[in-house]
């Protein structure tokens, strides 16, 4: 800055120096009391069986930029929302695609469970392709993650959930190109379908 006698240390570039002073304050960020104090009592939560409470405190502790933290809470998120049973999923979908079946086929869920697999974080996918004009099937807010892994289930053309700690729900049917976030909290999720089980029905004559 100017006016400041700082000076590039001998052999390290701008880019360089800027990823260390990063490193260095999120090293600070973790050091501090309130930080250690609130991360081990999400570590406790966890260990007692209470996932809601620490995932409550890491949710925090992310929003605040701390790095390990919002790993435990993506992680949380994706264990969560992996165990959601086929049932549940699939009890929508199934009866949805049901109604506009011919009357000569008759299709049921396969054994599996629909699965969402984390894709990235920090970002959302563009739908169609394009991020100044993304094209998504939903886009809204006041959704908890849970509610937003279900709205996608349920409609077929739906790939691809990013959640929000802030209640946003994104669902797109492809992520061909995504963008960073502006809520860092963004966590998108692939979803993975079992494939359906079909057989011809003769028709009364």
């Amino acid at each position: 800055p100017e006016g400041s006698s700082s000076v590039l240390p001998p052999n390290m570039s701008l880019a360089s120096c800027l990823e260390v002073r990063a490193e260095f304050a999120e090293v600070a960020r973790d050091m501090d009391p309130t930080v250690r104090l609130l991360f081990a009592l999400a570590m406790r939560a966890w260990e007692l069986g209470d996932a809601d409470a620490s995932l409550g405190l890491f949710m925090l502790l992310s929003e605040a930029g701390v790095g390990k933290a919002h790993r435990n809470a993506a992680k949380l998120w994706e264990e969560r929302i992996s165990s959601l049973t086929a049932s549940r999923l699939n009890e929508s979908s199934v009866s949805r695609d049901a109604a506009s079946m011919p009357e000569e086929t008759s299709c049921s869920a396969g054994g599996g469970e629909v699965r969402f697999e984390l894709h990235n974080t920090g970002r959302f996918c563009c739908g169609g392709g394009d991020c100044g004009s993304a094209q998504f099937l939903f886009n809204e807010p006041g959704f908890e993650p849970n509610e937003c892994a279900m709205k996608c289930s349920v409609d077929p053309q739906c790939a691809f959930a990013t959640i929000y700690a802030t209640g946003y729900c994104q669902l797109t049917a492809d992520c061909g190109s995504s963008e960073l976030a502006s809520d860092p909290s963004a966590q998108t999720y692939a979803v993975h379908r079992p494939e359906p089980r079909c057989a011809a029905k003769s028709r009364e004559m």
